[in-house]
């Protein structure tokens, strides 16, 4: 599982309370340039909406929702896209059968 996009979602949440709006948008930037697969760039859409909604909610009581269900959902993604890649285990190795 590619925890990276969750961490840098952390990162970017920090940064918005912290009031670094532009650390913010630079991570927003990183995530959506280092995506690989559709469901990389979905997280990473995902991570986005939770940093602006969480600045949005910033002195609401939905706020902690936002970013916990926010983080749920790409948590969710992530092992989603592990669970649907093929492994090298089910390949049976690097050698052909018989050897």
């Amino acid at each position: 599982m590619d925890f990276t996009f969750l961490f840098i979602v952390i990162l970017m949440l920090l940064a918005v309370k912290s009031g670094l709006t532009w650390v913010a948008a630079g991570l927003a930037i990183l995530l959506l340039l280092t995506s690989k697969s559709k469901y990389l760039i979905l997280a990473a859409i995902v991570g986005i909406g939770v940093v602006l909604g969480a600045r949005f909610f910033e002195n609401s009581d939905l706020n902690f929702w936002v970013i916990a269900g926010g983080l749920g959902l790409i948590l969710f993604i992530l092992a989603r896209r592990d669970t649907e890649e093929p492994s090298a285990a089910g390949m049976g190795g690097m050698y052909p059968p018989g050897y």
